[in-house]
C-alpha cells in the first residue's frame, strides 16, 4: 500500500458534489470490486475471463442489458443540465427527471433519441441529444 496515495485517493470524497446515496454506492462497488477480483477467474454470465474491462464495455450478456441502463442514465442526466441551461422550466431532481423526446424554450429545443431528417442517406441520423439555441444561434449533437 506504499505506493497508493491515501489524500488523492480520497479526493472524490471530500470535494465532490456526491448524494450520499451515490457515495454509498459508488463504496459499495469498490468494495464488491475488491471481492469479486481476488475470488473469481471468469464471468458467470458469459464464461469469459473477469477483469473490470470484460465488465465494463465487452461482456455481450450485459450488451443489452446493464450496458444500455447505464447509457441511459448518462444521457438522463446530461440531458437535464442541457435542460437547464436551455431555459426548461420545472426541472426535477435527477433521481425523478424523465426525458421528453423533444422540450421547447423561448430559447430553442432539445431532444433526445430522435432520428434526424436528411437529403442524404446517413447511417448513424439518430444522435441521443440534440440542443438548438437559438439565442446563441448554436446546434450541437
Amino acid at each position: 500500500m506504499d505506493s497508493v496515495d491515501l489524500e488523492e485517493s480520497t479526493l472524490w470524497l471530500r470535494k465532490s458534489m456526491l448524494t450520499p446515496q451515490e457515495e454509498a454506492k459508488l463504496i459499495n462497488l469498490q468494495d464488491r470490486n475488491l471481492q469479486w477480483m481476488s475470488s473469481k477467474k471468469n464471468h458467470k454470465k458469459c464464461g469469459k475471463y473477469l477483469d473490470v474491462e470484460h465488465l465494463a464495455s465487452k461482456c455481450d450478456r450485459l450488451l443489452h442489458t446493464d450496458y444500455v441502463r447505464r447509457h441511459n442514465e448518462v444521457a438522463r442526466r446530461i440531458h437535464r443540465t442541457l435542460a437547464k441551461e436551455l431555459g426548461v422550466k420545472n426541472i426535477k431532481k435527477v433521481e425523478r427527471y424523465k426525458i421528453d423526446d423533444r422540450k421547447f424554450t423561448k430559447n430553442g429545443w432539445i431532444s433526445y433519441d430522435m432520428s434526424i431528417h436528411t437529403e442524404k442517406k446517413v447511417q448513424f441520423n439518430r444522435p441521443d441529444i440534440i440542443v438548438a439555441d437559438t439565442q446563441k444561434q448554436h446546434h450541437h449533437s
